[in-house]
């Protein structure tokens, strides 16, 4: 990821969308993006995705550049992947670091969140959750990293408000007049439940633009649902540790 290729492709009109799990790779993404920071139109977003360690001195690099930080929260729990293989080749330091959400938004970064289905399952309540407690909610152990866990705010708006400002669409995100009525209606309220049962949450009505496309209760709606199912879960059989990057 060249400087000189972001240069062209920034002006070209492209929005760059960079994978990077390490923090050498986050730091190559980074150098890229600056290159054109002071030259690209702000329309742009580029993007760096995963972002699973990111050292110290990059935080505040994100929001002088203005680049859009993309996690998928799902994966900063306890795992055995992440306490019995990774561990050991990382060190106790670098480790301590793993998902970084909370430092990213202090130093200003925006956050947003995607799900990288179909390499892991479509699961957002889950992915909203574990933001919040960085915890596996079957396992007995400590969290990973717990005080790098965002405010259920934070996890929210990084969900809705977030991910619609990387996609550029300004009409949804947030509920306020003027915008499309893009919502959905739940099974409780998640802002006051205990944060282990935000994962169960169910979608009892989808609306867009304020007309409902879904109904949980109605017969088209039990079907739909159980196809989101099967579809989410195909993600799930995925190694634990594998990435939408791998074989690319």
């Amino acid at each position: 990821m060249s400087d000189a290729l972001v240069r062209a492709l920034d002006a070209d009109g492209w929005q760059m969308h960079a994978h990077a799990i390490g923090d050498r790779a986050v730091r190559t993404a980074l150098n890229a993006y600056e290159a054109v920071a002071r030259t690209w139109r702000r329309s742009r977003r580029h993007t760096i995705t995963h972002l699973r360690l990111v050292h110290p001195d990059a935080y505040r690099r994100f929001a002088r550049a203005g680049v859009v930080a993309s996690m998928q929260l799902q994966w900063a729990q306890p795992s055995s992947f992440t306490n019995d293989a990774l561990k050991p080749y990382i060190g106790p330091e670098r480790y301590a670091r793993l998902y970084p959400a909370r430092s990213l938004a202090k130093a200003g970064a925006l956050l947003a969140d995607g799900s990288d289905w179909p390499v892991d399952p479509l699961a957002p309540f889950t992915q909203i959750a574990t933001a919040i407690d960085r915890s596996h909610p079957d396992e007995d152990q400590p969290p990973l990293n717990a005080r790098e866990g965002l405010t259920r705010a934070q996890s929210l708006v990084m969900h809705t408000a977030g991910a619609a400002h990387q996609l550029h669409d300004g009409n949804s995100g947030t509920g306020c007049p003027g915008k499309r009525a893009d919502l959905i209606v739940l099974d409780r309220d998640i802002t006051k439940v205990p944060v282990k049962e935000i994962r169960a949450t169910k979608v009892q009505y989808t609306l867009i633009s304020g007309r409902v496309v879904h109904d949980a209760e109605s017969q088209t709606g039990r079907a739909r649902a159980e196809v989101a199912r099967r579809i989410g879960a195909q993600g799930a059989r995925r190694t634990s540790g594998g990435s939408c990057c791998q074989g690319h």
